[in-house]
């Protein structure tokens, strides 16, 4: 019977183990970040558009409320 010895890493590759461990966390972090980033600016970008919709909206009843003044006024 033989007894199989486990080999530790060297502190070289335990160094270089930890390097690319830490590469690809930086790289999910830059991703996840990136990610985020790119979401809160989709939704600040969808609340400007809805609420210039909105104001266009109540500019544009306004208007026809005008128009509908003007035109009862002069019929």
């Amino acid at each position: 019977m033989s007894i199989k010895w486990i080999s530790n890493p060297t502190a070289w590759q335990s160094m270089q183990a930890w390097h690319e461990r830490q590469a690809a966390f930086r790289q999910d972090f830059e991703a996840n970040a990136s990610a985020i980033g790119d979401s809160l600016t989709a939704a600040a970008t969808n609340q400007i558009a809805g609420t210039a919709t909105l104001t266009m909206q109540v500019v544009q009843k306004r208007l026809q409320q005008q128009i509908a003044k003007l035109i009862n006024k002069t019929a």
